[in-house]
């Protein structure tokens, strides 16, 4: 989870732009949703009554100063991003004076008008040309600087939903960090593509785990899990080296509670000598290493996995991904991504 504000997206990447009417005196009370129509992953274990699906976006807000959340996304007024992305009375209108003048919450860059997201100019401060390491994204070095350049990354994992949208981990090759991290802390980050914009991203349409790519977006979150998304460059590079090899670690280290989860969010991991815990259910189950355990999600699966209860694995490799519950607690899963990630 990145450690700066932002008004981050409630859907997993993604959902905006809607027609709505002015509000001047708006207040954010959260800080999801980032806006594009987008594919929520509403991972979650069923047993746990989060479920799981790809929610299809914002609907839009109608009116934005009627006190209602009127598409039922859970966000009202001001805090919708249909509202934020378009209307002026919902948008900061100096992105250099140090004052929340929309009133909702985010002040100067930390607002996404002054990333050129509204209808404001947007403030050269808040916008980086020049490459950016994974980690600085991560970790919060980068500040409130919302549009970054990537240094060339490794595609890890690539799903593509049934609306075209897509979404991508990315991870900093074997053994490149900066900040004074050991490799891969902090190294991997999530990636949505809006499905009009694919056309426009070269290296989009064909994306696929393994490529080496370059792009530019905005730095935002979908529920705790730090992404790029509102990408006006997508590119292939040949500046990776090497590839990505998943790292080992102990489930307890990045589970809910684990000290590592942060550290390790976005990033390619592998469990060692675990069990499945449980049935699957809509795709997903419990892995176990006989102390800890951590939810497995079968978002990023093109088939749900057919094991059952109590199967033995050597290992089990996927993305850790973070996506917080409404009620505020923290969820990290496990993503696999190949039915190769199991091997027993």
């Amino acid at each position: 989870m990145l450690r700066i504000s932002l008004l981050s997206l409630v859907l997993l990447g993604f959902g905006f732009f809607a027609l709505a009417s002015t509000n001047a005196a708006c207040t954010v009370t959260t800080v999801e949703g980032e806006g594009e129509e987008g594919e929520g992953e509403g991972e979650g274990d069923p047993g746990e009554g989060e479920g799981e699906g790809e929610g299809e976006g914002e609907g839009g807000e109608t009116v934005c100063d009627d006190g209602l959340d009127n598409d039922g996304n859970g966000f009202t007024d001001c805090e919708d991003f249909a509202c934020q992305d378009t209307f002026p009375g919902c948008q900061e209108t100096d992105c250099g004076d140090g004052v929340d003048n929309d009133g909702n919450g985010f002040t100067d860059c930390d607002d996404f008008a002054c990333a050129g997201n509204g209808t404001v100019p947007p403030n050269a401060a808040c916008i980086v040309d020049t490459a950016v390491s994974i980690q600085s994204i991560q970790d919060g070095t980068n500040g409130n600087v919302f549009t970054v350049t990537t240094d060339p990354v490794v595609v890890t994992a690539v799903k593509i939903a049934g609306s075209g949208n897509i979404t991508v981990f990315v991870q900093e090759p074997d053994g490149v960090t900066s900040g004074g991290h050991t490799y891969p802390e902090f190294a991997g980050v999530g990636v949505f593509i809006k499905n009009d914009q694919v056309a426009t991203l070269g290296a989009a349409s064909g994306v696929a785990v393994g490529d080496c790519v370059t792009m530019t977006g905005k730095v935002t979150e979908f529920s705790g899990l730090t992404q790029l998304s509102f990408l006006t460059a997508f590119d292939d590079s040949n500046g990776c080296g090497g590839g990505v090899t998943p790292t080992v670690k102990t489930i307890g280290s990045v589970n809910d509670t684990g000290a590592d989860n942060e550290k390790f969010e976005g990033v390619l991991v592998e469990f060692d000598d675990v069990d499945q815990a449980d049935d699957v259910i809509n795709g997903d189950f419990h892995l176990s290493d006989g102390t800890d355990q951590i939810f497995v999600n079968d978002f990023l699966l093109a088939a749900p996995p057919t094991t059952a209860n109590g199967t033995h694995f050597a290992s089990v490799a996927g993305v850790l991904t973070e996506f917080d519950a409404q009620d505020g607690t923290v969820h990290f899963d496990l993503e696999p991504r190949l039915a190769s990630d199991f091997v027993q």
